[in-house]
């Protein structure tokens, strides 16, 4: 754990898994650690992700498999995909948000929407 300021500070010992239950003002959580108790935040959770093969849908869809959530990508082109989207927590439907009909199929089963398109 490091303090995200330019003030030197001392680093919080961080060869423990246990987060602090709050952090220090200027202190920030680092990417990928999760406590049990957040953890079980994510129990039950399958997320569709809108935009899933764009540069902020990736990195959406990546943190969301770190956490052990199934995924349901919509992408344009399935050919196109690689990285966290070909994990098998991950599901791809191929579609557009602007065309309505590829969506109820794709959202089908999912109890949270994130949209990560972008415009055109």
């Amino acid at each position: 754990w490091r303090v995200a300021s330019s003030n030197p500070t001392p680093e919080i010992d961080s060869g423990t898994d246990v987060m602090p239950e709050e952090l220090e003002e200027g202190m920030v959580r680092p990417r990928n650690v999760v406590e049990k108790e957040e953890d079980e935040l994510f129990k039950g959770m399958t997320a569709f992700v809108a935009g899933a093969s764009g540069g902020t849908g990736k990195e959406i869809v990546e943190q969301l498999v770190s956490l052990g959530v199934p995924v349901v990508a919509l992408v344009r082109d399935k050919s196109k995909v690689s990285g966290a989207l070909k994990s098998d927590k991950v599901t791809l439907m191929e579609g557009d948000v602007y065309q309505y009909q590829t969506l109820p199929k794709a959202i089908a089963g999912c109890n949270v929407v994130i949209c990560a398109t972008g415009s055109r």
